[in-house]
């Protein structure tokens, strides 16, 4: 088993409440997630458990990189429950934490490349609510099992054309405007 913890700076709440997707492309997770450190942790169940607690060396591991008005998210409900009450450090798992977790499982392999961990399918389980979202707003039904690589590229293109419709649709009505006045010509949308 292998260990990181990721520092997710988060610009505004747009990225976890509505964009979570933006994780799901390498380009876009390294403008939030940096790897503050890695340690191969063989027997999971001695770092974290219900009856020890966290081991001494995970511990020092969060400490470390934890500062005071932090809430660390945590993918695992019991995970938290522990750190919190072993190490007195605000933790938080929900959906949208849930979310990235989904995303950084599948990014494990670039952002942490001593990661050989291969994804199952299993692991690709459950789907994204937010990339699903966006799928079905194409018209896309893609079932959890049907993910792949191939369509976690495709809901990333078509995020990033969103991105692009938002960023420039305004400023090229305005043009479209002004190419009006000055020659007549209607631009439609």
């Amino acid at each position: 088993m292998r260990a990181f913890q990721p520092k997710i700076h988060i610009f505004a709440s747009r990225v976890l409440t509505e964009w979570a997707i933006d994780l799901l492309s390498l380009p876009r997770a390294r403008r939030f997630i940096w790897l503050k450190e890695f340690r191969e942790i063989k027997d999971k169940s001695s770092a974290i458990n219900h009856d020890t607690g966290v081991s001494c060396d995970l511990a020092k591991m969060i400490m470390k990189w934890y500062r005071p008005g932090q809430k660390m998210a945590i993918g695992n409900p019991q995970y938290k429950e522990i750190i919190q009450r072993g190490l007195s450090v605000p933790c938080l798992f929900d959906e949208i934490v849930m979310e990235v977790m989904w995303g950084l499982k599948n990014l494990m392999h670039v952002l942490v490349p001593q990661e050989k961990m291969k994804l199952s399918k299993d692991d690709y389980l459950p789907m994204s609510q937010r990339m699903n979202m966006l799928l079905n707003r194409y018209g896309l039904d893609v079932k959890p099992e049907m993910v792949t690589d191939s369509i976690i590229k495709l809901a990333c293109l078509l995020l990033d054309c969103e991105y692009c419709d938002v960023k420039i649709s305004r400023h090229l009505r305005l043009t479209g405007e002004y190419i009006e006045e000055l020659s007549g010509i209607k631009c439609e949308d």
